[in-house]
């Protein structure tokens, strides 16, 4: 029940025994194990992914604040290197630089904001709240949609929606997970992908599709 209701940490503990002596279950338990290793997997990633987010977040913090120290510092160097870029008809150039500078910038703080959505969707996903856990996902993908990682999360979501009975969201499933190995058909995601699309199709089939 535990597994079903998508408490996957408390299976995991209950069902690890069974895995060196199966005994009677060993064939009920292969698709149950496997889908607990992918996700301890999928658990180890999103650690990595957060601590990953998090650090970004520190390094632009502390740019932030070496900027501001910069400009309070260098106050008088910069002025004088306006009237200079004024005098040298350069004023056009250095407002293009900070276009630049700012796009970059809120480009930065959308990736940081579409990492912090896609924790908040896996961390959902984790406690077996599907569809809060995909509404999540699509929001991060709005921020970032070049994340293999959150369309990969997308695929397995909808994968468990189709496990629970909702026969249609396999499609749904295969659709994030052709995106994901799209995007970068030689990464670990594409890989995991391939595979889920593989158990997906058989799965169906045993179902009758």
């Amino acid at each position: 029940m535990n597994f079903i209701n998508g408490y996957y940490e408390e299976a995991e503990r209950i069902l690890l025994p069974l895995k060196k002596k199966p005994g009677i279950y060993a064939q009920r338990l292969i698709p149950i194990m496997t889908k607990l290793e992918k996700w301890r997997n999928e658990e180890n990633e999103r650690i990595r992914i957060a601590k990953k987010a998090e650090q970004e977040k520190r390094e632009l913090e502390l740019l932030a604040k070496k900027q501001q120290e910069n400009k309070r510092r260098d106050v008088y160097s910069e002025l004088k290197k306006k009237r200079e870029n004024e005098a040298m008809g350069s004023v056009a150039s250095k407002a293009k630089d900070e276009k630049t500078e700012q796009a970059n910038a809120a480009a930065a703080e959308e990736k940081a904001l579409a990492e912090a959505l896609h924790t908040q969707g896996y961390d959902l996903y984790k406690k077996g709240k599907l569809d809060e856990a995909i509404a999540k996902y699509n929001e991060s993908l709005k921020k970032n949609d070049k994340s293999t990682d959150c369309l990969y999360h997308l695929g397995l979501a909808w994968t468990d929606k189709g496990l629970a009975g909702d026969v249609a969201a396999f499609d749904k499933a295969i659709s994030y997970f052709e995106s994901t190995i799209k995007l970068e058909p030689n990464g670990k995601n594409a890989a995991d992908a391939r595979s889920m699309i593989s158990d997906i199709n058989l799965a169906k089939s045993s179902m009758g599709e």
